[in-house]
């Protein structure tokens, strides 16, 4: 879970260098779902990562943000779309993606 955090964080996920391939071996072949609700659902999916890890008592590898400052694209809210039916309809996309191809 810390690394899949780490990797799908709003500073990992801006750079040129972002790995794919290990999100897709980090997530069990789900990286469409994993890398879609990171972005799409920025930064309430970092923040509910974040919150995740600090009450199963793990260590965060930065200090933790308070939501209000987080950074993304706020699409969720921009556009009214609650997180589940933004999942749901990714859950949906996967289902018909070709498994053998991680992009």
């Amino acid at each position: 879970k810390p690394k899949v955090a780490e990797i799908l964080s709003w500073e990992s996920l801006s750079m040129w260098n972002f790995d794919i391939f290990e999100v897709e071996k980090l997530t069990d072949g789900k990286a469409l779902l994993f890398v879609g609700w990171a972005i799409l659902c920025s930064p309430h999916a970092q923040y509910a990562m974040q919150t995740s890890l600090t009450a199963e008592g793990e260590q965060l590898s930065e200090p933790r943000i308070p939501f209000v400052i987080m950074e993304g694209y706020r699409f969720i809210d921009s556009f009214k779309i609650p997180q589940m039916a933004l999942c749901n309809f990714l859950r949906s996309i996967m289902g018909d993606y070709k498994n053998d191809n991680a992009y």
